[in-house]
C-alpha cells in the first residue's frame, strides 16, 4: 500500500477483506508500508500452505476449463479493462483499478475470469476449493463489480463460483455490495484516525483487534500484553465489555473478586462472568507454576458422575485426515457437476482404535478413495456388529470430528448412513470433549487433547510426530514416495501409525482421569 500523487491510498479488494478480519492488523500494515518498519514474526502454517497448493491446482484446472468452454485467454494487462472485454469473449486473470468516489482509496480488483455475457455485460468468475467462508469472497467480488462500473464497464451483479467438487454456483452480489460500502467507510474512518495521530499501541484500543489464532499481528501482541484474549473460550464481545471497565489483562481479571466483576460489568450475565473468571483464575494459577500440570477446577461433578465407565470391549477412536487430498485427472480441465472421486476433496487415510481392555491398537489404512470406501465399510460393519451383540458398547473419541467424518464417509460412499445415525441416537459414540467442557476448567488457553495430556501423561509417550498437521505433512510425503516406489515410505507410515496409536491411548487415559475426578 502506498499513497498516489493525488494523496489517495492504494489498496486492493484483499485489503478490504483483511480489514474485515482485523482492523488493527490492517492499519499496522498501512503504517509499515507508508512509514517503514517491520511486521511481527511470521507464523508458519504448513496446513494452510498445503491447502493453498491444492487450491492452486484447482484454479489451474478451472482456467483450463474456461479456455475450452469460454475461449478465455490472458491478454495484455496494460490495455484497459473495457478494451480487453470488447475484444475478447472472456479474459483470464484480469485486473482493474479505480478511484473510489466515496473514500480516499484507489482500489485494485482482480478475478480469475471476466466473461462477457450475451448483453455485453462483464460477469466475474472465481475458483474456490471449498464452500466455507463465502462471505468475504462475495464482498471482494462485489467490490470488483463496483470497480467495473466506475471504469465504465457494464457489469452483472453476479459472481460464478467454481468449487472443487464440480459445482458452479452463481451468487447474487446485491447484499454483499452493501457490506462492501460499510467496510470501505470503516477503513476510511480508521485511516483518518491514523493520519490524525491515533495510537497504534495495542493497549490503547484505538482500532478493533480480532484475536484470531491465525492473525500474526494479534498473536504477537496478546502474549506480550497478557491480554484478555488469552482466556480460553472468551468471546470478542465479552472482551470488549470487560475492557470498557478498564480491565485489560488476564491477570487483572483473574485477581478481581467475582462480586466486584458482577458489580462493575453489568452488561454480561453473572453466569458468563463466573465462567470466565473461573477460567482466567485457573490459567493464572497455572502460569505461577509452569513446571507443574495445569491447574484444574471441577465445575459440575454430576457430569463426571454420569460418564460411562471403562469397560472391556469398548473402543477409543481417532481419525487422521488429509483435507487437501484429491484425485483429479492430471492436467485435466474442471468438470462442472462432476461426481465420484473427481469431485471429492479430502481423504480419511487412517482410522485407528484401541481396545479398552488389552490396549491393543488396530487400524484401517487408506491411500486412495477406493481404499477409503473399503476400509470404511469394514470399520462401520465392526461397530454395527459390536453394538448388536452388546447394547452397552461404547466408542470414545475427543471432539466432534470423528462423528462428522463417519457421516461424511457414509454420504460419500453411499453406505451406512442408517448405521451411523443409529450409533449416534443410541449414544454409542461418546465425545469426551463435551464432558471436559461441561465438567472442568483447565488452566490452559486451549482445550485440545494435546494440551490436556500434561494432566495424565508422564511426558514421554510422544516421540516423532507430535501434531495433527505434522501427520498430514507426513502422509503427503508418504504418498509421494509410494508413487515413486521408494521403500522409505514404510518408515513414514510407521511414524503416522504410532502417532495415531498414542492419540487413541491419550483418549483412553483422559477417560480414566475424568473418572478419577468423579470419585474424589
Amino acid at each position: 500500500m502506498s499513497y498516489t500523487s493525488a494523496h489517495r491510498l492504494g489498496i486492493t479488494t484483499s485489503d478490504v477483506v483483511t480489514f474485515d478480519r482485523c482492523p488493527w492488523a490492517w492499519i499496522n500494515s498501512v503504517a509499515i508500508d507508508v512509514r517503514g518498519g517491520y511486521p511481527p514474526p511470521p507464523m508458519p502454517n504448513p496446513m494452510r500452505e498445503h491447502m493453498a497448493r491444492t487450491a492452486d491446482l484447482h484454479r489451474e484446472r478451472v482456467i483450463r476449463y474456461l479456455q475450452q468452454a469460454h475461449l478465455a485467454e490472458a491478454v495484455d494487462a496494460e490495455e484497459n479493462i473495457s478494451a480487453q472485454l470488447s475484444s475478447h469473449p472472456a479474459v483470464l486473470h484480469p485486473k482493474w483499478s479505480w478511484d473510489d468516489p466515496h473514500s480516499p482509496f484507489t482500489i485494485t480488483a482482480s478475478s480469475d475470469v471476466l466473461i462477457r455475457n450475451q448483453r455485453g455485460e462483464a460477469r466475474l468468475g472465481v475458483a474456490k476449493l471449498g464452500h466455507s467462508s463465502m462471505r468475504r469472497v462475495l464482498i471482494s467480488a462485489a467490490g470488483g463489480v463496483e470497480g467495473l462500473e466506475c471504469s465504465s464497464v457494464l457489469a452483472e451483479p453476479v459472481v460464478d463460483v467454481f468449487f472443487g467438487d464440480g459445482e458452479v454456483e452463481p451468487r447474487d452480489l446485491d447484499d454483499s455490495r452493501e457490506e462492501w460500502r460499510v467496510l470501505l467507510s470503516g477503513m476510511a474512518a480508521a485511516l483518518s484516525r491514523f493520519e490524525a495521530g491515533a495510537s497504534l499501541d495495542w493497549s490503547a484500543g484505538e482500532f478493533d483487534q480480532c484475536g484470531r489464532l491465525g492473525c500474526q499481528w494479534c498473536q504477537d501482541a496478546i502474549a506480550r500484553h497478557d491480554d484478555l484474549f488469552r482466556i480460553a473460550r472468551i468471546r470478542l464481545t465479552q472482551r470488549q465489555e470487560i475492557r470498557r471497565r478498564r480491565i485489560n489483562t488476564l491477570s487483572a481479571f483473574a485477581e478481581a473478586s467475582e462480586q466486584d466483576l458482577i458489580r462493575r460489568i453489568g452488561t454480561l450475565t453473572p453466569d458468563e462472568l463466573r465462567s470466565l473468571h473461573t477460567q482466567a483464575r485457573v490459567q493464572f494459577l497455572s502460569t505461577e507454576h509452569p513446571e507443574s500440570a495445569p491447574t484444574i477446577e471441577v465445575i459440575d461433578q454430576s457430569v463426571l458422575e454420569g460418564l460411562a465407565p471403562v469397560r472391556e470391549g469398548d473402543l477409543y477412536l481417532d481419525f487422521e485426515s488429509d483435507p487437501g487430498y484429491v484425485e483429479w485427472p492430471h492436467d485435466a480441465p474442471f468438470t462442472p457437476n462432476a461426481s465420484g472421486p473427481e469431485a471429492w476433496l479430502g481423504l480419511e487415510y487412517l482410522i485407528g482404535v484401541m481396545e479398552s481392555g488389552t490396549e491393543l491398537y488396530r487400524h484401517w489404512w487408506s491411500q486412495s478413495f477406493s481404499e477409503e470406501a473399503r476400509r470404511f465399510r469394514e470399520f462401520l460393519h465392526e461397530l454395527h456388529l459390536r453394538h448388536h451383540n452388546d447394547p452397552d458398547f461404547r466408542v470414545f473419541h475427543y471432539a466432534p470430528y470423528e462423528v462428522n467424518a463417519l457421516s461424511r464417509l457414509a454420504e460419500r460412499h453411499g453406505y451406512g448412513s442408517d448405521i451411523v445415525e443409529n450409533l449416534v441416537e443410541k449414544g454409542v459414540l461418546v465425545d469426551l470433549y463435551k464432558v471436559v467442557m461441561r465438567s472442568i476448567a483447565v488452566g490452559s488457553p486451549s482445550y485440545s487433547l494435546k494440551k490436556l495430556e500434561a494432566l495424565y501423561f508422564s511426558g514421554t509417550e510422544r516421540e516423532g510426530i507430535t501434531q495433527g498437521a505434522d501427520s498430514v505433512m507426513a502422509f503427503t510425503r508418504y504418498h509421494e514416495l509410494v508413487i515413486a516406489a521408494k521403500p522409505e515410505s514404510e518408515s513414514i507410515r510407521g511414524d503416522i501409525l504410532e502417532y495415531n496409536r498414542v492419540d487413541c491411548l491419550s483418549t483412553k487415559r483422559l477417560h480414566q482421569w475424568l473418572l478419577s475426578l468423579a470419585r474424589t
